[in-house]
């Protein structure tokens, strides 16, 4: 993997942080039902969402007090749904990754702010 200038960037800006993943457990006929939470930490480099990435972004479904969440692209992949932890407070990824893994190295998980604790 090449080392991107968003690479170098995002590299110093990375923290241990604590994730809650739901594995697929069965098939019901549309989708699959959702596991039991596994709970694991992850390197990610947590970022404000800009009002730039608001423009972007689908409206409404995101403010600024949620966050954006860059990865490096050999870690293991998160999904929508997924929770993060970061001093205290627990955010749930809302949208698929942007997946720039190929060109840059790196993922970004756009994940919305809860109002409690994990569910």
């Amino acid at each position: 993997m090449a080392l991107t200038s968003v690479y170098l960037s995002i590299a110093p800006l990375e923290e241990q942080l604590q994730v809650k993943t739901y594995p697929a457990k069965d098939w019901n006929g549309t989708e699959y039902e959702k596991g039991e939470p596994v709970t694991g930490s992850m390197m990610l480099a947590p970022l404000p969402l800009t009002p730039r990435d608001l423009k972007n972004l689908d409206s409404g479904e995101f403010s600024l007090e949620d966050m954006k969440f860059y990865q490096m692209a050999n870690a293991a992949l998160l999904a929508v749904n997924d929770q993060i932890e970061r001093r205290g407070v627990w955010y749930t990824i809302r949208k698929p990754p942007l997946d720039r893994s190929t060109d840059g190295g790196y993922r970004v998980y756009f994940a919305k702010r809860q109002l409690a604790g994990p569910s």
